[in-house]
């Protein structure tokens, strides 16, 4: 937990003192995870949940609308939350990328919840969860903060409200909001040109990628360099193949 606040801490350091637009960050963001860190340890796996939870995703994903649809998140919670570390290693990525892609912010949620159920240290490395929830752990957190009193730091406010209100049903203020954190962060003495976003700039997804870069995310959060449609059923299944075969490997040794 230090070494995300130390990461926020540099992030935030050496921006220029000088008058930016602020705005009311919006109270009652997501929950995140807190109510996983509390939860029972979760077994190591693999487990026959593990197969129901990903043909349900399998199911979904060739339904009409996808994992798109806003309903997906709602029903693949109760029945990742009784997943392996394995499972939820291999998952937590994918599904953050899909919801991202699609513009479906509970979705990238419920991949923080579950990059925060692995404490297996394999794992968390097989599956690429330091950066994810690096990147949550931000979001949770500076949604929380006011606009600050220079550039760098109300960009990053805003844009994380811009975010949190992108999660709350609200486009068009996260729209707004974000075009104000952009402009801030174009003042910040470390700021750095943003990078093409990688989805369409008229889709949700385009919202939630910028938002993603002013924070200062890891680039694997936000597709930088993968592909822009994503097979997640299939990245499930590969991450698992990979997370058991680690751990056997491990066992070997």
């Amino acid at each position: 937990m230090i070494r995300h606040i130390i990461i926020i801490t540099i992030a935030l350091a050496g921006c220029k003192k000088a008058p930016v637009e602020t705005w009311e960050v919006l109270p009652d963001g997501p929950p995140w995870w807190e109510a996983d860190q509390a939860a029972a340890p979760v077994p190591l796996g693999p487990s026959d949940a593990d197969e129901i939870a990903w043909l349900r995703v399998k199911e979904i994903q060739t339904s009409r609308q996808g994992l798109a649809a806003g309903s997906a998140a709602d029903e693949l919670e109760p029945l990742v939350h009784q997943t392996s570390q394995i499972w939820s290693s291999a998952a937590a990525m994918p599904l953050f990328h899909a919801g991202l892609t699609n513009g479906q912010g509970e979705l990238m949620e419920l991949g923080c919840t579950l990059a925060a159920r692995v404490d297996n240290p394999t794992l968390i490395r097989v599956g690429e969860l330091e950066p994810l929830l690096a990147g949550c752990y931000i979001l949770r957190q500076t949604a929380q903060t006011a606009a600050g009193p220079d550039a760098c730091a109300t960009a990053t406010a805003g844009a994380a409200a811009g975010y949190n209100a992108m999660l709350l049903g609200d486009e068009s203020n996260a729209k707004k909001t974000l075009a104000k954190a952009v402009r801030a962060w174009s003042g910040c003495e470390n700021s750095h040109a943003l990078r093409e976003a990688p989805v369409s700039p008229d889709s949700r997804g385009f919202t939630m990628v910028v938002a993603l870069q002013v924070l200062g995310t890891d680039p694997s959060l936000w597709l930088d360099g993968r592909r822009t449609s994503p097979n997640t059923a299939l990245d499930i299944k590969q991450g698992m193949k990979a997370g058991v075969s680690a751990l056997n490997t491990l066992a070997i040794r």
